[in-house]
């Protein structure tokens, strides 16, 4: 991708996605896994959760129902019927 689509063109600086990338600190660990326990199901997008901790969210909230889907397995959806 081009270098200047990532600048910011009011003040030069940077434009960074609010994701964390792969080597990066998870500085809001406790805001995900609250999101999740509050959320009715959880869809959860573009991982191989082979990267800690954020793997283990599904691990944590296994009771609700999910959608997990990475670019290359098909999805895996788990569902409760109540």
């Amino acid at each position: 991708m081009d270098a200047e689509f990532w600048k910011c063109h009011c003040g030069n600086g940077l434009i960074k996605p609010d994701t964390v990338f792969f080597g990066e600190p998870v500085t809001k660990m406790e805001e995900a896994i609250m999101y999740a326990e509050e959320a009715d199901a959880l869809l959860i997008l573009g991982t191989s959760l082979q990267v800690y901790p954020v793997a283990n969210i599904p691990m944590l909230i296994k009771e609700k129902p999910m959608i997990i889907t990475n670019y290359d397995q098909p999805p895996l959806i788990i569902c409760q019927i109540l």
